[in-house]
């Protein structure tokens, strides 16, 4: 199975335990995993050029494709260390208005760069200026370096830095969900069987 992933899914442990559990379930599959960004993802899916690809949504819901949750992470804040709100615990969106913000270059309303927006939005307020970086671990490189502030989702706190702090918000529906896509009409019985298994996982 030629499996599309996007870089920050990496950090998930859900889906680094799902990927796990598959492979012992399964050890004739070969998964093949290739990181690319969402609509890259989604390009190659309808050419064929991938089986199945594990996306950020929202997504465009393009005919032929199906989607399936995977799972569902809360969106943190990410800033410098020398912060003023550095170390406040949980943040409100509206503490950080003022503040330029650094998120993914994803299309109009794909992705983790769209949640960010909405949820943004939804504290009153769309982020200026914005400046658009390759992926999250950019991101949060250049949050280090003091150049904005982030929202990611809550798993990449796994990987600690000294040089940034991370802040619940106070917001129930800043959340980043990971999503299964494949061609609705695939005659891959592998890739069928890798939809069940996600699926039987995310009921459990």
């Amino acid at each position: 199975i030629r499996l599309g992933y996007v870089g920050s899914a990496i950090y998930d442990p859900a889906l680094m335990a799902l990927m796990r559990d598959y492979r012992q379930a399964r050890p004739g599959i070969e998964l093949a995993m290739e990181e690319h960004d969402v609509n890259r993802q989604l390009t190659l899916l309808q050419s064929g050029d991938l089986d199945a690809a594990l996306v950020r949504t929202p997504v465009p819901q393009l005919p032929g494709l199906v989607y399936r949750q995977v799972v569902q992470r809360a969106l943190i804040a990410v800033l410098p260390k020398d912060h003023a709100l550095s170390g406040a615990g949980t943040l409100s969106l509206r503490q950080l208005a003022q503040e330029p913000f650094l998120i993914q270059n994803d299309p109009p309303g794909v992705g983790l760069a769209w949640s960010v927006l909405a949820a943004c939005r939804r504290a009153g307020f769309t982020p200026h200026p914005l400046k658009a970086t390759r992926d999250v671990a950019v991101t949060i490189g250049l949050v280090a370096l003091g150049m904005g502030v982030a929202l990611v989702p809550e798993t990449q706190a796994l990987a600690r830095r000294e040089d940034i702090s991370y802040h619940p918000l106070d917001d129930p529906q800043a959340v980043s969900t990971l999503a299964l896509a494949y061609r609705q009409n695939t005659q891959q019985a592998a890739v069928k069987d890798l939809a069940r298994f996600v699926l039987a996982r995310a009921a459990g």
